[in-house]
């Protein structure tokens, strides 16, 4: 019998992933829209990983924060749109809505403020 596999996983049992994930420290804001009420809402946050694809961030009140959004980066001069892949007590999985060049993820990763 082979090893177990998913969609997640594959027969590796690893998780692939599509880019390579730099470890970071770089703060971050998130902007979102209030739920069930018009306005836009701003949070501080500090993104934990990033890559090409996607990054981990945490804050304060994670809940508060739709499934779609937009985050500032420290190092990146652009409003990023996101969907949230995951969520934790203070952390968001997002996943950006087109992929960052590699080049800019290696710069803002050296940075690691």
């Amino acid at each position: 019998m082979g090893a177990h596999s998913d969609f997640l996983t594959g027969t590796s049992g690893r998780e692939k992933r599509e880019h390579v994930r730099r470890e970071v420290r770089l703060e971050a804001i998130l902007l979102y829209l209030r739920k069930g009420i018009r306005g836009c809402m701003q949070q501080n946050a500090q993104a934990l990983n990033i890559s090409e694809g996607g990054c981990m961030i945490t804050c304060a009140m994670p809940d508060l924060v739709g499934e779609h959004l937009y985050v500032v980066i420290a190092g990146i001069k652009a409003k990023i749109a996101c969907a949230v892949v995951g969520r934790s007590d203070k952390r968001l999985n997002l996943r950006f809505g087109s992929k960052l060049p590699t080049e800019l993820v290696d710069q803002v990763a050296r940075r690691r403020a």
